[in-house]
């Protein structure tokens, strides 16, 4: 999740500026697995299995 994203995006989860130019940093993934933990439990293993679901083929449209 470290990757960049649209600043629009960024602005709405809250990301930080940090450069001079304003230009958004988006959080870590570290941080972004913390957050989803702390605020619905289970999330992860959800998002995991999504994951893995649609990793096998099974999963497309």
């Amino acid at each position: 999740m470290g990757d960049k994203g649209p600043e629009d995006v960024l602005a709405r989860l809250g990301a930080r500026t940090a450069t001079a130019l304003a230009v958004r940093t988006p959080p870590s993934s570290a941080t972004t697995r913390r957050v989803i933990k702390d605020t619905c439990p289970g999330a992860q293993t959800d998002l995991a299995l999504a994951g893995n679901f649609i990793r096998s083929g099974r999963g497309g449209a």
